[in-house]
């Protein structure tokens, strides 16, 4: 998710930036090639300077300041807003490396997946240097999440009972930094 946030600001980035190149370099390149050059020199240079060109450069220059007057003040916000963010207690490691996976269809059977991962969970944890290899469905405070419908047997239930389901390996856990306050850790079961 962060990645294809990521990618959109870059997008955005570049695009506002050919945008303000183009109409702040162009605008006035156009506007000096309409001066008459012979009659500017012989008029002692100052016919160039009057009248609209001087008008459009003043709105030019106005529209510059403004722009870079709000780009500074988001950028300003962006950095405070970051740093509250990493001043924040999330309850799990950030030397954490989390990486999502789409498998496609050739992987449709449960019990293809399940291999899949279980070989990729193997291969990862074989790699030098790291320590602990887990796997989740939603990665927390990722803006994923699968909700299932549930009814309990022997109670009165409602017509849309949902709650949020999520599955784990057992080093999940461990493997976030995630402490165990009471009771104990997930098992294969």
């Amino acid at each position: 998710m962060a990645s294809v946030v990521v990618g959109a600001t870059l997008q955005f980035t570049f695009l506002i930036t050919l945008l303000t190149s183009v109409l702040f370099g162009i605008l006035p390149a156009w506007s000096i090639s309409r001066v008459d050059l012979i009659s500017s020199l012989k008029a002692g240079g100052n016919r160039g300077s009057i009248g609209s060109r001087n008008r459009a450069r003043g709105a030019l220059i106005a529209a510059q300041v403004a722009l870079v007057v709000v780009l500074l003040t988001g950028a300003g916000l962006l950095l405070r807003s970051y740093s509250k963010i990493q001043s924040v207690t999330t309850g799990f490691a950030r030397s954490t490396i989390a990486v999502q996976i789409q498998l496609d269809s050739r992987y449709g059977e449960r019990q293809q997946r399940l291999a899949f991962f279980s070989n990729i969970l193997e291969r990862i944890a074989e790699i030098p240097g790291v320590q602990t290899v887990g796997a989740v469905r939603d990665l927390p405070l990722s803006n994923f999440e699968t909700k299932v419908l549930f009814w309990v047997e022997g109670y009165l239930n409602q017509k849309d009972q949902i709650v949020e389901w999520n599955s784990c390996t057992p080093e999940y856990f461990s493997a976030m930094g995630i402490p165990l306050i009471k009771g104990r850790f997930f098992d294969e079961n």
